[in-house]
């Protein structure tokens, strides 16, 4: 029987690494997987449209000047203005429509 645990440690202003380890009694294992911290150099760019993204391409999710997950992205819009994007590490699914409070760096 497989149990999961959750811890988190802050890193700096803004961002949080949470660490998922999973421990399988049965076989005496363990898997470690990291979610969260930020690559993006100060300089970098945000993605300018997202009618240039991609099937797959990579990305960091942020609001509000805070950094939230890394991201695929699934599915986009042939305008740019919508795109599903499954985070990494978890598997969750989201659309984001183009105005909504979030910025979107390549990574």
């Amino acid at each position: 029987m497989a149990a999961e645990f959750l811890t988190s440690t802050a890193r700096g202003k803004g961002h949080l690494a949470v660490q998922v380890r999973t421990e399988d009694k049965d076989m005496n294992r363990q898997t470690v997987m990291h979610t969260g911290g930020s690559r993006r150099s100060p300089d970098q760019q945000p993605v300018p449209g997202w009618d240039s993204l991609q099937h797959g391409n990579c990305i960091e999710v942020w609001s509000n000047n805070s950094f939230l997950y890394r991201a695929y992205v699934d599915v986009r819009s042939d305008d740019g203005q919508l795109i599903w994007v499954v985070e990494k590490g978890t598997g969750g699914r989201r659309l984001f429509v183009r105005g909504d409070p979030v910025t979107l760096y390549p990574v």
